[in-house]
């Protein structure tokens, strides 16, 4: 009788979801205008004002500490986390999307002790108008931090559903905006918070010393966790699409009908709460997808743990049934996507991580595991392609004969019918810069200590198996020039006229045309800068044009060398830009004899991996950042404000 149609006799559950979601009206959960569903930071605002920011009055919902059942709200929210599995069939995910289920979510997942504990920042505060209407004191919302949201908690099950929905294609563009944004991002921050510290919440055991070390490292471990999956999610939403070897953004929101096809998608109804996410400027993007030092260990355990099908016991840990390799390989492609935590990765766990990377594309390409398929696999192969710039100055992998026959496998692998376009080009990228890679990598000198040994053994049976490949004659690419690496430069377009002319020629690292005294004029509003040469690569690599021109053989190597080349005046293949140094001649002399008595010292083990760095860096290092051996800092800061 509550139902708004009469069911038919045998439907499906499927069926039965499709016909209600018919006849339900459409219910966005926050206004299509931005400005009611993003909060600010407005103390004199009206109390009485309740439908400022939603339709459906998001800030009087219950708060996570406030509920008048929360068993009940507990089981409710892991049934709605199994509901949003990533599934072939993700209708059960639309619908609740639809049902306006994420404003709760959000409510669950407020925190209030990040306001004392992040750095600063406008974006990511925690803003006062958010304890609004909700019926609680502020001091009493302090207590809910991810320092107490064990894996029995409903917060830990709502943050898993935010997760889901981040990974699911067609729900994802829901979650694209700033008010979710906001409200993960001081989640994923909370990671450079120090427990619970002057919070209040610490429990006094009568001699003013607070929690015991047990508690604290159970609350550390939680926390960990917890900011963790808030991280994964943000790369899900800001690193999956539209970057370097990605496809392209994701389709406009559902509409209300999920089986209505016709519906055309600029008259679509939205329910999204944002279906757009250009609101949030591109830095504000990197800075979310932006990882610790303390961060990027923790991703390649998890990675090494689902790889092995194992879960992690204790406090912070996961069921092996709750993450699997490929979410764990989805979401370190997309946190490359941001430079700085391409260094961060290989400075602190480099080898390791390049070894896990391997053996999943062996276990793809070899063995033919379930659980890494062709989207893993093409994950793995880009993300060893994206850590292998770094690859040519310090330890990359460990040698082969130690047994990882790595052409065997990229051979292998690229010659797979599943693999795709994008592991196909980067399979190929790093044989050709094979032979210049540094193979004297240990894999105890990196985080995390804690894998096991074994996981990062190929074992007998697929090290045989990879042996027993055959390779081809494999090519070797063009051996880099030393300019190509940390020589930050900038690029200007060239005009068409310019562009198009027969004679070039180069005067003073300024490119000229015949015999004109004058300059190539470059257009103002088409100039970019680059930290290095090799960085500038990608705009001209895979999905260019220049790729497709080239038929996809392309070395980027061989490319960046003529970017140097044309920056030092004395190539004439600028790809039609002007390139040139930031730094000056002078300057860069006394730069690079430092530069490469580091390297040679790196080189010859005169220096400690670590020690030798931090010992070097210059006066702007942060001490809680890894620093590379240029002395460049990885990572974003763990200091926090009081």
């Amino acid at each position: 009788e509550l139902l708004p149609f009469v069911p038919q006799r045998g439907m499906t559950p499927r069926q039965l979801l499709q016909q209600l979601q018919q006849h339900m009206p459409p219910q966005p959960p926050f206004q299509q205008s931005s400005s009611q569903f993003t909060p600010n930071d407005n103390d004199n605002h009206n109390d009485n004002d309740d439908d400022r920011y939603t339709t459906r009055n998001i800030n009087n919902l219950p708060f996570s500490n406030n509920i008048t059942h929360p068993e009940t709200a507990k089981w409710c929210l892991c049934g709605i986390k199994n509901l949003t599995r990533p599934s072939k069939d993700p209708i059960a995910a639309q619908a609740l999307v639809q049902s306006g289920i994420i404003q709760v979510v959000l409510r669950v997942l407020s925190i209030g002790s990040a306001s004392k504990r992040q750095a600063s920042n406008a974006f990511f505060e925690f803003k006062r108008s958010d304890f609004k209407g909700i019926g609680i004191e502020q001091d009493s919302a302090l207590e809910n931090d991810p320092y107490t949201w064990d894996s029995n908690s409903m917060q830990d099950a709502a943050l898993y559903i935010l997760m889901n929905l981040a990974l699911t294609p067609v729900t994802r563009p829901h979650l694209r905006n700033e008010y979710v944004a906001r409200k993960i991002s001081v989640i994923a921050r909370y990671s450079s918070s120090p427990m619970h510290g002057n919070s209040g919440h610490a429990n006094d055991n009568g001699n003013g010393n607070g929690d015991d070390d047990s508690d604290n490292g159970n609350g550390e471990k939680q926390k960990d966790l917890q900011c963790l999956k808030a991280r994964m999610t943000l790369a899900y939403l800001f690193g999956s699409e539209h970057h370097f070897g990605q496809a392209k953004p994701s389709p406009p929101p559902i509409s209300a009908s999920p089986t209505s096809a016709s519906t055309s998608p600029s008259t679509a109804p939205s329910t999204s709460l944002d279906s757009s996410s250009s609101l949030l400027e591109h830095e504000t993007k990197l800075e979310m997808l932006l990882i610790k030092g303390s961060e990027a260990p923790l991703l390649v355990e998890l990675l090494a743990n689902t790889l092995h099908g194992r879960g992690k016991p204790g406090a912070g840990g996961y069921n092996a049934s709750t993450f699997n390799a490929k979410k764990a390989l989805y979401a370190i492609r997309c946190l490359l996507t941001n430079p700085l935590n391409v260094k961060t990765f290989f400075v602190t766990c480099g080898v390791k991580l390049n070894v896990l990377l391997l053996k999943a594309l062996a276990l793809h390409s070899i063995q033919e595991v379930p659980n890494v398929d062709l989207e893993a696999a093409e994950d793995a192969c880009f993300s060893m392609y994206l850590l292998s710039n770094h690859g040519f100055m310090a330890s990359f992998l460990p040698n082969e004969e130690e047994g990882y026959p790595f052409e065997n496998i990229l051979q292998c692998y690229a010659q797979k019918n599943t693999c795709t376009a994008a592991g196909k080009h980067a399979a190929m990228q790093l044989l050709l810069r094979h032979a210049y890679l540094q193979f004297d990598g240990n894999t105890c000198d990196d985080e995390p200590k804690n894998v096991v040994e074994s996981d990062l053994e190929l074992g007998d049976a697929l090290y045989n198996a990879a042996l027993d490949m055959e390779v081809f004659g494999n090519s070797v690419g063009v051996e880099p020039m030393d300019d190509i690496f940390g020589r930050p430069l900038t690029r200007r377009k060239l005009s068409s006229v310019l562009a198009s002319a027969s004679a070039l020629g180069w005067t003073n690292g300024k490119m000229t045309v015949g015999t004109s005294t004058s300059t190539a004029h470059a257009t103002n509003t088409a100039v970019a800068s680059f930290n290095s040469a090799l960085d500038a690569v990608q705009e001209l690599s895979f999905g260019s044009g220049l790729h497709d021109k080239m038929g996809g053989f392309i070395d980027d190597i061989e490319i960046a060398n003529n970017i140097a080349k044309s920056a030092n005046g004395n190539s004439i293949e600028a790809y039609g830009y002007e390139w040139s140094w930031q730094d000056d001649r002078e300057s860069l002399s006394m730069n690079e004899k430092d530069v490469r008595k580091k390297l040679n010292d790196f080189r010859s083990g005169k220096m400690d991996a670590f020690k030798g760095l931090l010992r070097n860096v210059s006066s702007r290092e942060r001490p809680s950042e890894p620093i590379t051996i240029f002395g460049i800092n990885c990572g974003c800061n763990s200091v926090v404000v009081d």
